[in-house]
């Protein structure tokens, strides 16, 4: 898909990806502004990031470091990479207006979590596997756990072992939700998979039945 055919969509994951760099570095929603504006003509965008965090006196290198971290997440989509153009300010240059001003043909948008779209897509698709395979409900289990900056996600699938191999499971999973999952840029990097047998104590007592039991496991956080 010609992202550049479709600039609303292209957009959305321009500023989802910025979204998860000004996380990455530990960024708040509040200390970072995304406006864009799309030439349907030429079927380009261009795109005003500005945050508090950048260096005024290091316009190019703060340039750089955003320009290479689209290129590294969104490296599947040459298309939209060509398409986009950006300027970086910092909140005073915003203030300082005139060249730096946000004109009115640019609209705000505010970047989704990825991880949390990720989990929510994935954890999704799980089921459906295991719906598919005719797993009962008490089989097996989901945990996860944001990173610190919730720039990405770790998602631990548990399976009994006496129901299906787990090495079946290994390579079949991952196949299964890379096929199905939407094909949203940015968000295959924003989750990370990994497929184990399921531990006694999560198929013992209220996780057995269902309810909420077991809730914080190592860090992780059980989903279902």
């Amino acid at each position: 898909m010609a992202f550049i055919d479709n600039l609303k969509q292209a957009a959305r994951a321009v500023a989802d990806t910025l979204g998860v760099y000004a996380r990455s570095r530990g960024w708040k929603d509040d200390e970072c502004r995304i406006a864009f504006r799309a030439d349907r003509r030429k079927g380009q965008l261009y795109f005003i990031f500005a945050s508090k965090h950048f260096d005024p006196e290091e316009e190019l290198r703060n340039y750089v470091s955003v320009r290479e971290y689209l290129g590294k997440r969104l490296a599947d989509e040459p298309e939209l990479l060509d398409a986009v153009g950006i300027v970086i300010e910092t909140f005073e240059q915003l203030e300082e207006g005139g060249l730096y001003a946000i004109g009115p043909e640019y609209r705000a948008i505010t970047p989704r979590n990825l991880a949390r779209v990720a989990l929510r897509e994935v954890a999704q698709l799980i089921t459906r596997y295991a719906d598919n395979r005719g797993w009962p409900d008490f089989s097996y289990t989901v945990l996860y756990r944001f990173d610190d900056d919730h720039a990405a996600c770790d998602i631990r699938v548990r399976v009994d072992p006496g129901l299906s191999s787990i090495d079946d499971v290994r390579r079949e999973l991952p196949v299964w939700i890379d096929r199905n999952l939407p094909n949203t840029p940015g968000l295959i990097g924003s989750f990370r998979l990994e497929v184990g047998p399921i531990d006694e104590e999560l198929l013992s007592g209220d996780a057995r039945t269902g309810n909420a039991g077991f809730k914080d496991f190592f860090g992780f956080r059980k989903i279902r």
